[in-house]
């Protein structure tokens, strides 16, 4: 499997989850998490993975620190999908 195909099985496990979740069970805080809720979870998986394919792009070295922290993407499971689908599109354009 190749990291893009990785990416993409991750991202579709993601969606398959965000499809079913309610935006009050998506930013609850769980135990489970140490007070942590899925989406703050998520929202640092898709941060990242912009971060990554930005820099990439860019010929930059990975700048993980320089990452933009959207909020919305831990309250919101819609603003979620929209980013994973466009990671997945971004994904698609990288040879």
């Amino acid at each position: 499997m190749t990291c893009k195909e990785g990416l993409r099985s991750v991202f579709g496990q993601m969606d398959q989850l965000l499809e079913q979740l309610s935006d009050e069970a998506y930013a609850m805080p769980l135990p489970l998490f140490e007070g942590s809720s899925l989406g703050q979870h998520f929202r640092h998986i898709i941060n990242f993975a912009e971060c990554l394919l930005r820099d990439f792009r860019e010929g930059q070295p990975v700048d993980y620190a320089a990452r933009h922290r959207d909020p919305s993407l831990e309250r919101q499971p819609r603003q979620a999908r929209a980013a994973i689908a466009r990671l997945v599109r971004q994904m698609d354009e990288v040879p």
